[in-house]
This record gives C-alpha cells, sequence and structure tokens, in this order.
C-alpha cells in the first residue's frame, strides 16, 4: 500500500487498545468473584492482580460486560510497554474515554502537542471536569499496567484517582501491587483488591473449565488431582487441558501430567517460567503441523495481529483462517474485536515464542521485524514502523521513516509528536540529515526553542553546504538550492519568535508570493513571515495584498497551520486600519479553518481565538469574547508570535474587569508576566504594564502607577517615540507614552500629557492606524481638558467618537474614565444643539443613539460603564451557583464559614487537594478566582433574591 499522508495515525492501531478482548468472555464465569466487586463496585479503585496467566484479564472483562449490561459506561485501555512516554500515554487515555462515553466533551490531542511540558495538568483537569459535569458512574480499566514504569505517568493516574468526583471508578489489572496510595484508599474504604489467592480456580472452577469447556471426560478424583497440582493456575489448567485434548485415555495420563505440571508450577511461581516452557514445548507446540508452528513464531513478534500485517511478517497468504483456527485450538490468542479482525498472544505465550524464535535464528527475528516495519510504515503507522525497525537493527530505515513525515507533523502542529520520535533515534546518525534536521528546527522553532531550532539548523546548513561544494560544484542542484533557501526562512522564522525583524525581509525575500519557485509550504511561510514585517512597518494595506496572493500557496500546503496565521496576519493589518468588522470576519476565517482542518481544540485554533475575543472585548461583545478568551489562554506560553500573548492576557484582563472581578483581571496580567519572563517579549511586558497601569488610575492609586512605570524597562518620552517607527519595540514604546500620559493626567500635569502624546498621534496619523489615533485622540481630549481648553477638547472628542463608533470601537470610550464619559455627554449636546463646527472627518456623529447611550452610561468614577446592571449580575451570578454540584455547594457554605481547606477537607471527609480541585470548579462558574470573591458572589445572589422576594 503507498504511503499517505493524509492517513498518518498518531496512535498505533488505536481502536484495538480500547476495545477489550473478547473470546476470554466464554471461559469459566468467576461468579464469586464477579459478586464481591459488584458489592463493592462504587469503590474509588479496583485492583486485581497476581502473575501471569491467572485470568486477571479474562475477570475485568467479565466485570466489564456486568456493568455494561446494566447501562454503566466503561473504558477499556490494553497497555504494552511503548506507551510508557507521557504524551503517548495521555493521548490513548482520552481516546479511551471518548470511544466509553462519546457524549463526554473531552479533547486535548491538540493542548498536548502545544504543551508537553502541562500535558499531565491538562489532562487531569479535562477529565475531572468531563465526569463532574456527566453526573454519572464511569469506569475505566487499564489492562496490564505493570508494564507502565514511567514515574510521571504513574504520578497522573495517582492525581487523577485522588481528585476525581464519586462517579470515576478505575479498575487496574496488574502482575504486581502497583505504587499507588492503597494503604488511604482501603483505610477510608476506596479499594477493592482481587489478589493471586482469589484468582486461582476453585475445585469445582476447574471441572467446569475442564470438563464443561474443553469437554474432557475427568473424573472428579483426576480433575482434583489438576487442581492440586497446578495449584488453581489457569495457564498452567489451559495446558493440561491442550495435552488431555489428543490422548487416548486422559484419565490415564492425569497422573503423569499433575507432576510435570506441578514442577512446571513450582518453578514458575519462582518467577522462572523455563520449566513451564519445555513443558510447552513438549506437550504442545511440538505436536502442532509445522505450518502452524511456523506462523506462531513469525507472527510472535507483534503485539496485536491481523490478516492483513501476518500475512506481510509470515508469507501465510491464508492468515485470517490461521488466526481463526488458533482460537478454534485455544492456542493462548485472544480476538480484539467482534469481528475477528485483530488478535493478540497471551504475553507468556508470545514470551516463550519469541525466545524460541531467537534461539533458532536471530537473523530471521530480523528480517520479521523489518517485514514488519515496512506493513506499517505502508500503512501510515511511522511509530510502530520505527519500533520495528529499531528492533531489526536498522536504525537508516528508522531515520527515513521518521524524515518522510517530519514536515507533515510539523504542518499538522504536531511538533511533540516528531521530537518523541527523534528522541528514540541515534543522534550520530542525524547530522548528516539536512531534510530532518530542518522539519526538527521548525519544531524547535514553532514551540519557541530557539536555541534548538538553531542547533538542528546549523547542522543542516552545513551538510547543505558541504553538498554544494561537493566536487567542485558552483551550481548546486535545484532540491539543495530550496533546502538552503529553506534555512534562511527558517531563521528568520526564529527572529520573529522572538519579536525581532531585523534583518528579516533580507531572508525571506527570494520564497515570497507569488513568484517564488519553491514548494506551497515554504512560499506561505515566508511570506507569513513577511506579512509580520509590514505589520511592524505599518503597511497594512501591503499586508492585506500579500495574504491574498499566498493564498493559493495556503490551499496547497499539507496542513492548515500556515494558512490560519497568514489570515490572522491579515485581520491584524485590518484591525490597525480601524476595519474592525472586516477583522473580526478574517478572524473568524481563520478559526473555521483552525478547527476544521486541526481540530477545535487545536493550537491554530487558540490563535485565532486569542486575536477575535481581544477584538470583540473592544467591540463590547462581552459574552462571546469570554468564551474565546478563556479558551486561548490554555495557549499558555507556547501562543505563537507576541501579538497572540498581548491579546490573551490583556483581552482576558479587560473582560474581567468589566465584570468586576479585580482578582481575575489582575490574574491574566500575571500570566502575562509570567510569559514575558519565558519568552522576553518586550511589547507584552508594555502592554501588561500599561494595563495595570490603567487599572491602578481608576482606582485611584497615582503612586502605584508611577512605581509600575519606573520600573518598566523602556523609556516613552517623546524622542523615543520619534526615533523608532518601524520595529515591534516601538509599539511598546508608544503604549508605554500612553501609560505615562495618563500618569501625568491623573497628577495634573495635563500639559505634559500633551507633549508625550502628540508624536504618538503623528506616528498614528502617518501610518494610517486608525485604531491607535483614535484612542490617542480620547487621551488628548483629556490633555485639553485638563489644560482649560474645553472647546478643542471636544472637538477632539468629537472626533474621536464620530470615527471609533463608526469603526466599532466601544471599550476605548468606556474604560477611560468618568470624566470622558462627561466629556461625552458635552459632545453629544452640543452635536444636537449644532454647536460643534463642521469636522474635516465628515459631517455629523453617525451614531447619535451610540452617543447618547455612552453619556447615559456616566457613573461614579469608580464604577465600570456597561458593567452588567446589579440585578443582570445577580441573575447571572443565579445561575451559575444554580449549576453548583451539591459537593460544591457544601464546600461554598463551609467557606462563607471561614474554613480552611484543611478544616473543609475534615468536616467533609475528603482530601485537601480534593477540596482544591471542587474550588478550581467553582471558581470556574463563578467566574471568580478567590475564596473571597466566590463568597462575595454567592452572597451577592443571595441578597438580591431575597430583594425581588420582598419587592
Amino acid at each position: 500500500m503507498p504511503h499517505d499522508p493524509n492517513r498518518f495515525d498518531r496512535p498505533l492501531l488505536i481502536t484495538t487498545k480500547f476495545r477489550a478482548p473478547s473470546g476470554a468472555c466464554s471461559l469459566v464465569t468467576r461468579e464469586r468473584l464477579l459478586q464481591r466487586l459488584h458489592a463493592q463496585r462504587q469503590r474509588r479503585l479496583t485492583l486485581i492482580h497476581g502473575p501471569a496467566g491467572f485470568g486477571k484479564t479474562t475477570l475485568s472483562l467479565q466485570w466489564r460486560q456486568r456493568l455494561q449490561d446494566a447501562g454503566v459506561n466503561v473504558a477499556w485501555l490494553s497497555l504494552s510497554r511503548e506507551d510508557n512516554p507521557l504524551d503517548r500515554f495521555l493521548t490513548y487515555l482520552v481516546e479511551a474515554v471518548r470511544v466509553g462515553d462519546p457524549t463526554l466533551d473531552v479533547d486535548v490531542a491538540a493542548q498536548l502537542e502545544a504543551h508537553p511540558e502541562q500535558a499531565a495538568s491538562i489532562v487531569v483537569t479535562e477529565l475531572i471536569n468531563a465526569f463532574e459535569d456527566a453526573e454519572r458512574d464511569f469506569y475505566l480499566i487499564l489492562d496490564d499496567w505493570h508494564l507502565i514504569v514511567e514515574r510521571q505517568v504513574r504520578d497522573m493516574m495517582n492525581s487523577l484517582l485522588e481528585h476525581a468526583p464519586p462517579g470515576f471508578h478505575v479498575v487496574i489489572t496488574s502482575r504486581e501491587r502497583p505504587s499507588m496510595p492503597l494503604a488511604r484508599l482501603r483505610v477510608s474504604g476506596e479499594l477493592s483488591e482481587v489478589d493471586a489467592s482469589d484468582l486461582r480456580f476453585t475445585v469445582s472452577e476447574s471441572q467446569a473449565f475442564l470438563c464443561d469447556l474443553n469437554e474432557l471426560k475427568l473424573d472428579a478424583a483426576a480433575v482434583h488431582s489438576l487442581w492440586s497440582s497446578t495449584e488453581g493456575w489457569v495457564a498452567a489448567l489451559q495446558l493440561a487441558s491442550l495435552s488431555l485434548r489428543n490422548v487416548a485415555d486422559a484419565p490415564g495420563s492425569v497422573e503423569r501430567l499433575s507432576s510435570d505440571l506441578h514442577d512446571g508450577v513450582a518453578t514458575s511461581f519462582g518467577g522462572d517460567h523455563h520449566a513451564l516452557g519445555e513443558y510447552l514445548v513438549e506437550n504442545v507446540l511440538d505436536l502442532l503441523p509445522a505450518d502452524v508452528l511456523d506462523f506462531l513464531l513469525a507472527t510472535s513478534i507483534l503485539d496485536r495481529l491481523c490478516a492483513d500485517l501476518c500475512a506481510a511478517v509470515s508469507g501465510c497468504n491464508d492468515s485470517q483462517r490461521m488466526l481463526e483456527l488458533l482460537e478454534k485450538q485455544d492456542l493462548f490468542i485472544q480476538p480484539l474485536d467482534e469481528h475477528r479482525a485483530w488478535y493478540r498472544y497471551h504475553h507468556l505465550f508470545a514470551a516463550h515464542l519469541q525466545g524460541r524464535l531467537e534461539r533458532q535464528s536471530s537473523e530471521r527475528k530480523a528480517q520479521l521485524h523489518r517485514a514488519a516495519s515496512a506493513w506499517f510504515g505502508a500503512n501510515a503507522h511511522t511509530d510502530e514502523a520505527v519500533t520495528h525497525a529499531l528492533a531489526a537493527g536498522e536504525a537508516e530505515r528508522a531515520i527515513e521513516l521518521v524524515q518522510r513525515d517530519a514536515m507533515w507533523l510539523v504542518q499538522h502542529s504536531a511538533m511533540s509528536t516528531l521530537r518523541e520520535l527523534v528522541l528514540r533515534l541515534p543522534p550520530n546518525q542525524l547530522r548528516d540529515r539536512p531534510a530532518l534536521q530542518l522539519a526538527i528546527a521548525w519544531a524547535h522553532c514553532l514551540t519557541h526553542r530557539p536555541v534548538q531550532a538553531r542547533e538542528s539548523l546549523a547542522l543542516a546548513e552545513a551538510e547543505l553546504t558541504r553538498r554544494s561544494l561537493r566536487n567542485d560544484v558552483l551550481d548546486p542542484d535545484k532540491e539543495t538550492t530550496e533546502a538552503l533557501a529553506e534555512v534562511r526562512v527558517l531563521e528568520a522564522c526564529v527572529r520573529i519568535y522572538q519579536d525581532e525583524v531585523d534583518g528579516v525581509e533580507e531572508l525571506v525575500r527570494p520564497c515570497i508570493a507569488p513568484d517564488a519557485p519553491y514548494r506551497p509550504w515554504l512560499v506561505a511561510v515566508a511570506s507569513n513571515i513577511f506579512t509580520y514585517v509590514l505589520l511592524h512597518r505599518h503597511a497594512y494595506d501591503d499586508a492585506i495584498t500579500l495574504q491574498a496572493l499566498t493564498r493559493p500557496f495556503h490551499e496547497r500546503t499539507e496542513g492548515p497551520f500556515s494558512g490560519v496565521y497568514g489570515r490572522c496576519f491579515a485581520g491584524i493589518a485590518s484591525r490597525e486600519l480601524g476595519r474592525l468588522d472586516e477583522a473580526a470576519s478574517t478572524f473568524r476565517s481563520a478559526h473555521a479553518l483552525a478547527v476544521t482542518g486541526i481540530g477545535r481544540h487545536s493550537h491554530a485554533a487558540r490563535l485565532a481565538e486569542a486575536l477575535l475575543g481581544e477584538l470583540l472585548v473592544e467591540m463590547n461583545q462581552l459574552d462571546e469574547a469570554a468564551r474565546l478568551l478563556q479558551d486561548s489562554r490554555k495557549l499558555g506560553v507556547e501562543g505563537g508570535v507576541a501579538d497572540f500573548s498581548i491579546a490573551t492576557y490583556v483581552g482576558s484582563s479587560r473582560l474581567l474587569a468589566q465584570y468586576g472581578d479585580s482578582a481575575a483581571s489582575n490574574d491574566a496580567l500575571d500570566e502575562g508576566e509570567h510569559a514575558f519572563r519565558h519568552l522576553g517579549f518586550e511589547r507584552l511586558r508594555a502592554a501588561v504594564v500599561g494595563e495595570r497601569v490603567r487599572h491602578a488610575l481608576l482606582r485611584r492609586d497615582l503612586d502605584t502607577a508611577q512605581r509600575l512605570l519606573m520600573e518598566a524597562p523602556i523609556d516613552a518620552g517623546v524622542e523615543e517615540v520619534q526615533a523608532s517607527r518601524a520595529a515591534p519595540s516601538s509599539q511598546a514604546i508608544e503604549w508605554l507614552a500612553l501609560s505615562h500620559s495618563r500618569v501625568f493626567l491623573a497628577s495634573g500635569r495635563a500639559a505634559k500629557a500633551q507633549t508625550v502624546l502628540e508624536p504618538v498621534l503623528s506616528a498614528a496619523i502617518e501610518g494610517r492606524r486608525l485604531l491607535l489615533e483614535v484612542r490617542v485622540r480620547i487621551l488628548m481630549a483629556l490633555a485639553l481638558d485638563g489644560a482649560g481648553r474645553l472647546d478643542l477638547a471636544l472637538d477632539m472628542a468629537a472626533m474621536a467618537l464620530r470615527v471609533g463608533l463608526a469603526m466599532g470601537l466601544r471599550r476605548s470610550f468606556l474604560d477611560e474614565g468618568s470624566r470622558f464619559i462627561e466629556i461625552t455627554q458635552m459632545v453629544h449636546e452640543r452635536v444636537l444643539a449644532n454647536q460643534l463646527p463642521r469636522a474635516p472627518w465628515g459631517s455629523t456623529l453617525p451614531a447619535l443613539g451610540d452617543v447618547e447611550l455612552l453619556g447615559r452610561s456616566a457613573r461614579a468614577p469608580d464604577a465600570r460603564p456597561e458593567a452588567p446592571a446589579p440585578e443582570k449580575r445577580a441573575a447571572a451570578l443565579g445561575t451559575a451557583v444554580g449549576t453548583l454540584k451539591r459537593r460544591e455547594t457544601e464546600i461554598l457554605h463551609l467557606l462563607a464559614r471561614g474554613q480552611s481547606n484543611k478544616e473543609i477537607a475534615r468536616s467533609l471527609d475528603i482530601g485537601v487537594d480534593t477540596v482544591k480541585w471542587y474550588l478550581k470548579s467553582i471558581y470556574g462558574k463563578l467566574g471568580v478566582t478567590t475564596r473571597a470573591t466566590a463568597v462575595l458572589a454567592a452572597d451577592r445572589t443571595v441578597r438580591f433574591s431575597e430583594q425581588g422576594r420582598k419587592a
């Protein structure tokens, strides 16, 4: 089958891992154990542990069937050693949950790609929220947990067990007692445990297994002899049934068989399965037809088997019939789905077959792995193809496989998947692989790892240069020329991800649309990078035109990531030009492209959400903005270029301030400050400082505002504004200049405020930056008013209102303080009385109704114009309080009494960490971030409800 990159499926054969083996259910029903499990079904953890071959999987399957028959949702996850990497395990875990209950809204794949360092926290939080919202029992069965040795994975499961709501239950099968808080769970009555002594067959169960299921003609004494010699070990009893099936005198053979089994079982229980393996050879395998034995040996290297895969590995063209034959003969094989398409061998059986294969011919084993790698590679399962290639000792093939899909992964925003694959490859064999090094550099660059990106770039460039000069060839081939061009584009991308534009145009100019002769991805990304440069030159029309020319290249890339970025940049250009509706439409288009092309929770979708959410805050469309910005904050410190981080944190802060939650508003700015420390974006720091200054002045805290500006790392005087016109730092200087003007106004130095604002206004007019111009004119109106020049102030305000309202601006007017609201009232009155002169911008104000609304919004100096009325806010809070679960309501009442987390935990007999998780859910539902504001919100709801009843 030819490789189709669109079929790349990151998890291996993903559905088979979530389908429980169906054949095992036909074994002896363990009714005594099932009744015990049913009686203890509400316990948080069910642990089924014992040595190999004790029927742990069979029991869990039967328990699963009972639960499903009762209408309970159950997820199944079969584990293997390859599932130890945290992000791989988490991806499988989430998918298993979704298969178990498709109605649960859990989608974290894109977040895991974007933020692998936060993976465990993201998954635990999402699952807890999903289970809490579902308000019904859910069981997660993890089969073969002993194969998971990675501490991060185990810690994550412990955290999930600790914090999940009461309806979430975990069932674990393992060969050993896992490192979990078992003692605490047992003391609290949350542990149900089934061990080896429980799993051993009783005499009656042995009778049912040997005589009823396997139809052996044995008397009670023979059954008792076999049961005694095997000590009830299911695997040994199955070996006995296989041996006796082909013996003419089964009862007469039991005595010798019991003796052999007793010796084998004794050594096997001691941890050495050699004796049982010898028994298996003499009594089972050596009696099989040669073609069946050869098929077993060849396919033993596979974790899971299907007919096509087995045919490719073993050469058996009738593999489906062979698999069904093995199942019919009970040769330790189990079907993994109801269609009998996928199977697996019992671990003990597979291990013995693999050992026998290795002893017979290590070369053949390597050949089999090569064949398996070829099949997986052809079927677009790169992960498993790499695993088998490395097992065959073919590192070069493994490298080729990763290189083949590397750029597909990048273009689909799967950077952490690529990095994980690369870590499995021998690093010394990657140095002369420029194509792979370039893909690795992209993965590092797009996740803000500039040092690692440049290391890969240096390796790629050195090899490409060596190739271009080899044999004195002065005219390198097209492929090498394009790769060297990509090196330059990548360096440019690293720079803009550090918010730098110096020298970027020279790096990307040969690759931009529409005439560049390179592949679509390279042209699309280069054009995006140059668009970013144009944005900082304030050449907004040119930026929009370039993106229009680049659209055909975006459409021809394998993934939508570059197209989302391009539309976001075009939207920023429209926004700065004052075309807010056009900007919103472009951001929505970017978001739709990301959702349909990658996913609703993808990294690319979050980028568009950040820009659209911030814009909608400005346009006073707060409800939609709240949803978008809450989602975009999940980007964390890997949120693309600086513009996305600024939109996320400053937009969120402005939004939360409108809802009266100053603590949450400040938390958003704290997150922005953290992102600045990690990324070094001066523009982000300036934006955060500016928003903090505005908050301080609105609460009349001039000292704090002055201190914040003194600590700012950038000067924002007249000279600095005039000197810096076409670099990202110019925007930071301008924003801080606006903050300085606000401080000057608050301290009674209106003339100084004018002096600072004038060069910013000139720069805005010169660059046709209408959005900035309107915002500066608002402050300039306040400065003129403060200088006693009211008529000029009203003219300036009228200009700002006329243009700003027409283009959709709202919050810039509403958030500048009560004095500007008063000025707005005066403008409205004078316009109605025809007392304002005709302005050069147009004739009359186009939205008198909006101006009147602004005038009516004037309140006390510390009020928030346009914030919801108390009754509406109370109604909203009432709705939010109504969504709290019973346990959350109990915790809220205890909060109101002033109890600490420890006191609440003692009162409700739960863990302190569990209290913290409930608090997080309460805060989210009430739209608050602190204990005090949660209590206040609930109290406010009660008070308004009481007032309504009295009225």
